[in-house]
């Protein structure tokens, strides 16, 4: 189930993100571009940022950000996936969620950086439609993509 993270959630955000990078050589650094998932609260700030974690049996497996930057553009960050949570549909369900808070709170458009180690994840965005574009500025990260997103339909 994904839900709103909640203050003690850190440590085990944390670990989850690092295991994933570590799976993929890629370094983990909380000083610098990890510092966010030390107070996930005060990093994304509601209402137009957001952090979910998706919890299974009182653990959790899976994490996605919304970082607002401006008024039609957020950031999809630390989307994360537990390998045994892998290829069920989880990770399409945690992008899906992003984009439909994204939708529902007005931006148009969606950035990512990411690093083309995390071929999985790359797939995953690119069939969502994500495009590739220049502009990184994280240092683990060698691609950046975004999405322009269509207003949700009206119920």
């Amino acid at each position: 189930m994904l839900r709103p993270a909640r203050p003690g959630d850190e440590g085990a955000v944390q670990r989850l993100v690092r295991g994933c990078l570590e799976e993929h050589g890629l370094g983990f650094y909380p000083e610098d571009v990890d510092r966010d998932l030390a107070d996930l609260a005060t990093a994304y700030p509601a209402p137009d940022s957001f952090f979910g974690v998706l919890e299974e049996d009182g653990r959790i497996y899976g994490s996605v950000g919304i970082l607002r930057h401006d008024a039609s553009t957020c950031e999809l960050r630390k989307m994360y996936l537990a390998p045994e949570r892998r290829g069920s549909g989880r990770g399409r369900a945690l992008l899906a969620a992003a984009l439909a808070f994204a939708r529902e709170h007005g931006y148009r458009r969606v950035v990512l950086e990411t690093s083309s180690k995390l071929e999985a994840a790359i797939r995953l965005y690119e069939r969502a439609g994500f495009r590739p574009e220049q502009g990184v500025t994280c240092d683990r990260c060698d691609l950046r993509y975004f999405i322009d997103l269509t207003p949700a339909p009206k119920a």
